[in-house]
């Protein structure tokens, strides 16, 4: 009995591994930043530089739809990410040493 139950279940997770990933969406930047301004009124509020030397970068609406870019040192963008509920917060402020007397 346990067989048949068990049985499905290996056959839906086979059925999802056969399936093809996505190929990611990729353009130079300016053409990404542009699209999704016209699209999904996004835009550029946050970025920073990651361990392999790219531009990771907030593009977010007034809505809260957001999507995170990855752009290569030769101007190649990619979608790394998407979705939604985007907040702003102020970032921390820097640290300041403490003064030795």
């Amino acid at each position: 009995m346990t067989r048949w139950l068990i049985l499905p279940l290996l056959l839906v997770a086979l059925d999802v591994r056969a399936q093809p990933a996505e190929p990611p969406v990729c353009n130079h930047r300016p053409a990404i930043i542009k699209k999704w301004a016209e699209k999904f009124e996004e835009v550029p509020v946050a970025a920073g530089l990651n361990d392999r030397g790219n531009v990771m970068e907030v593009l977010a609406s007034p809505s809260g739809t957001w999507t995170l870019l990855e752009t290569q040192p030769n101007g190649l963008s990619c979608l790394a990410g998407t979705g939604y509920g985007w907040t702003y917060r102020e970032p921390p402020a820097p640290a300041v040493p403490e003064r030795v007397l």
